[in-house]
């Protein structure tokens, strides 16, 4: 089975730039990326450990990150140690995103079509998970192997997560992909 676990950013209202991004791997992949993760945010080097990484809150010293009195110094030595770590492993990464100044250009008529039920494209949002949906199941076609996907979305307001089951239920009830994308879930990133 692969895992995946995806996390939104800017998914509020009025960003410019609405994305999903997240890593899709083998259950011992994904452990072990994990235990290296937390060893790494463990590290005594860091002024404090965190509970979580989220890259807005690093860029911005925000957070734990601001209670921790992070420097910049220490932030950048972070980031680039969980990035070798990522670039090292066998995660396969994946990401979507939409400019939503653009897609708001879009006219009334075509966006109509956009959110039909057959289509479900008339939002930001739908197009980020439509593209990261597609990312998983070429994955796992690639792979040359069957296998079935279960995928973690983090834990968002109920709105979003409402419109992740629905299109994530569309996935697995009304296209054809057999026992391929068996399952989906919330959870805390922590």
């Amino acid at each position: 089975m692969l895992f995946g676990f995806m996390d939104g950013s800017a998914t509020h209202n009025g960003s410019r730039v609405m994305g999903i991004a997240g890593s899709i791997g083998e259950e011992a992949e994904m452990l072990a990326l994990h235990s290296k993760w937390n060893l790494i945010l463990e590290d005594n080097k860091y002024p404090t450990r965190l509970s979580e990484f989220h890259m807005y809150d690093c860029v911005t010293v925000f957070k734990e990150f601001l209670e921790g009195r992070w420097t910049f110094a220490e932030r950048l030595t972070l980031y680039g140690e969980l990035c070798d770590l990522l670039m090292s492993s066998n995660i396969r990464p994946i990401g979507a995103s939409v400019a939503t100044d653009a897609f708001q250009q879009i006219s009334a008529e075509d966006l109509e079509v956009l959110s039909q039920d057959r289509v479900q494209l008339g939002t930001p949002l739908d197009v980020c998970f439509h593209m990261i949906t597609q990312q998983i199941l070429r994955a796992v076609n690639e792979s040359g192997r069957e296998k079935t996907i279960g995928v973690i979305f983090d834990k968002d307001n109920k709105a979003r997560e409402g419109r992740f089951s629905e299109l994530c239920d569309r996935y697995i009830s009304q296209y054809y992909l057999g026992d391929m994308f068996t399952g989906y879930g919330f959870a805390d990133s922590r």
